[in-house]
Parts: structure tokens; sequence; C-alpha cells
């Protein structure tokens, strides 16, 4: 009896062993490294004026043009000019750079690059930081003014407003002049039946950009002036990122990270009933970081308060959640191939930013943690740990920017399916 009831217990303990085990097991860890990943660092041995390290390197746009060419724009602390850079996925590396300073001065993050395969052309925004800080965190001072106090501390003063600009080759570029006055540009949209940008401010109005006429107006203010200080709309964050589906249409998310689209012909917006997810308490600081449109017309997309991966459908204008692929808040970057496998960048600065991985298909995660990358033509190697914007070339090369001070570019060789789950290695 005493040893049935000895067994019985062993074997209750054992499963509540397992039982504990198990959730350890699905969470985020390092997988090995990818195969076939290399890098390049936008400043190395001297073969252009190398962009200064520390400064201005921090990798914040990206965007694939004609054939393996692609071009890149940086960030910079306050008071520092952003950098282009122009690189080839075949040859995986980066051939030319140029300051900003003289084509579009008083700029210190490139937020936006678009390119138009009909003209050849690339189109870019940028905005300004307040003094002292260094990336757009995630910080309501900086969500809901984008000001810095004077030496006196008796009045906010907003940084140099953002511009749009364009070029076809980095010896080209042509400052297109101020979005909306006083304000930067978070991202924008190329709506090519009406020849205009649209695009999001860092102070949440959406605007129109005429590009026959240069000029601009403003679309729709989702945060009018509140003359209530204490308000609590102050702290209201919106999506912003715009997206153009199969159909032309402009998607955007509002407050509360519900979705609406732009009415070209009316220049206003309609809101849709549905809602981008959200932990319960945190809707009113949700609103999408990255979204990419997929070959069957799908957009999937993550959320900047809680780290959410979605995918919509907007001929159905129905949207899922995914669920969460790691413990970080933030989603700076997602591409998707026709594999129907989408890549994300999970996390943000604190918390370090993970390659993961979500076979659409077979509905399974694959964290590939941060990677440990070799940049041959600097000769060494280094985690990359602030991952930016990234886009697929050919569907199986990933191209992914580093975020932070040193300006690396991956490129990832990538299959048509991912790897099987696994459980931790031998010996961890």
């Amino acid at each position: 009896m005493q040893n049935s009831m000895k067994s019985s217990i062993s074997k209750a303990a054992a499963l509540l062993a397992v039982g504990l085990c198990m959730p350890c097991a699905a969470q985020s860890y390092f997988y090995k490294d990818f195969d076939k990943m290399s890098g390049t660092q936008i400043g190395h041995n001297g073969k252009y004026a190398a962009v200064p390290r520390n400064e201005n390197a921090g990798i914040s746009a990206m965007a694939l043009a004609k054939g393996s060419v692609f071009y890149g724009g940086t960030h910079a602390i306050a008071g520092r000019p952003a950098w282009l850079f122009e690189g080839d996925v075949e040859k995986k590396d980066v051939a030319k750079a140029v300051c900003l300073t003289d084509k579009v001065p008083n700029q210190s993050i490139v937020t936006c690059l678009k390119y138009d395969a009909a003209t050849g052309t690339v189109y870019g925004s940028t905005r300004n930081l307040r003094q002292g800080k260094w990336l757009p965190e995630f910080d309501f001072q900086e969500i809901t003014t984008n000001m810095s106090r004077d030496e006196n501390k008796e009045k906010d003063i907003r940084p140099p407003a953002g511009h749009l600009f364009m070029f076809t080759s980095l010896d080209k570029i042509t400052d297109l002049g101020v979005a909306v006055d006083s304000e930067g540009v978070y991202s924008f949209v190329l709506y090519k039946p009406g020849n205009a940008i649209y695009g999001i401010t860092d102070h949440w109005k959406l605007f129109k950009f005429d590009l026959a006429a240069k000029k601009s107006k403003i679309v729709y203010d989702f945060l009018p002036v509140d003359t209530n200080e204490h308000n609590r709309s102050r702290f209201r964050f919106f999506g912003e990122k715009l997206i153009i589906d199969k159909t032309g249409a402009i998607w955007g998310t509002g407050f509360e990270g519900q979705f609406f689209t732009v009415d070209v012909k009316k220049d206003t917006i309609q809101y849709h009933d549905v809602f981008l997810p959200s932990i319960r308490g945190r809707e009113q600081i949700n609103g999408v970081q990255s979204w990419v449109l997929s070959a069957d017309s799908i957009i999937y997309g993550g959320t900047r308060a809680d780290g959410i991966l979605f995918s919509f459908d907007p001929a159905k204008k129905i949207c899922r959640n995914l669920g969460k692929p790691n413990y970080s808040v933030g989603m700076p970057g997602i591409a998707v191939n026709k594999f129907n496998l989408v890549y994300m960048l999970a996390g943000n600065r604190d918390n370090n930013v993970h390659i993961m991985a979500y076979d659409a298909k077979q509905h399974y995660y694959i964290d590939y943690g941060v990677p440990h990358v070799k940049i041959p033509a600097a000769n060494y190697s280094c985690r990359t740990f602030q991952l930016g914007p990234c886009f697929f070339y050919k569907d199986t090369t990933l191209v992914i920017g580093d975020n932070d001070r040193d300006g690396h570019v991956v490129f990832i060789t990538t299959g048509q399916s991912l790897p099987k789950q696994q459980g931790y290695p031998k010996g961890e």
C-alpha cells in the first residue's frame, strides 16, 4: 500500500515537474545562428567618407530599389546630420554614403524611404528629436510633444520641422520642403493615382503632399489642441505607419488602435469597426509600429505598445491576434516572403531585439535570438542588439538594418520553411 502510494506520489511529482518545465521550453531562447549570415558596416575601411560612428550611424530606414540595389538612411543624436547610403544585396556591401547637410539641412533622422519603380525615384522623409534624445524612444513626453525646455524652463521649444525629399541617385538629391510646419514626419506612402504623398507627423496629423504642386495640407488631426494640460488625451498614442493594400486603399490606425481608411476623393478618413489587439488597459497607447503586405493580400504587422503580431484582411476587415512573440514591447521591423514566412524584429532598445519568424501556415514561432554577425569588410564579428528596418530580396534574402550606433547591415539567407520547434540543447 505504502509502495503504491509512494509510486503515485512520484508519478504526480514527475508530471508536475514536466508541467512546470513545458512553458519554459516554449519561451524565447537563442537558437543557433542562421547557416548563411553576414554583414557590413556603413563606414568601413575608408572606401568612402565614413558615416561618423556613435553619432550618425544607426539605420532607421531602408528601401529596395532597382535590381539588387537598396538605399538606407540613418539617425543621429540631436543636432547632428542624418546620412543616406547605397548598397547592393548581391554584393552584400555598401558602396556609397552621403551626408544630408548640404541638400536637406538641419535633419537628424531619415524616417522613411519609398521606391517608385515607374520613375526610378526614391522618396524620403525626416524628423528631429528634442535636444538630448538619441532615439525616438517610447516615452510619453517624446510621443505627445516632441519638445524640449529652453534654458530658463519657461516654454517648450520644438525641434526643426521634418522635410520630404527625393533622389534618383545619391548625387541628385532634391529637397521637397517642409511637410507640415513645426512637425516631423514619422512615415508616408506613395499614392500614385493622385501623384501624392500621404503621411503621419510626429504630432499626429495626417497630411497630403501634392508632388506636382509641391504643396502640403492637413487631412486629419488625430490629436486636436488640448487646453487642459492634465487631460489624459496628451498621453494618447496613434499608429505611426500607413500602408496601401492590393486594391489601392490607404490604411492606418487611430486612437486605441482603430483601423481607418483614407478617402482620397474627399481628403478625409473613415473609421472601421475593427481594432488592433492589445493588452488590457493599454489600448490608448496602442498603434502599429511596422507592417507589410503579403503576396496573398494579407497585412502582417506588429504593435508598438505590446509587441503583438497580428494579421489583417482588408477585404473582410478582420484583424487576428497571432500572439506575442517574446516578453518585450515593440516590433520595429517586419517582412514576409512568398512562402508565407513572416520574419519580425521583436523588442526594443531596453530589452534587445530578437529576430523571430512565424509560419503563417503551420502557426508557430521560431526565436533566432540576437544574431552574431561576421563583418568581412571590417574584419570582425559582433552581436547586433538594436535591429530596425528590414525587407526581403527575391524571397530568400532577409536584409536588416542595425538601428544602433555602429550602423551594420545584416544579410540572411532564409529557406522555404522554418526549422521545427525544439527543446533546450543538452547541458543547458
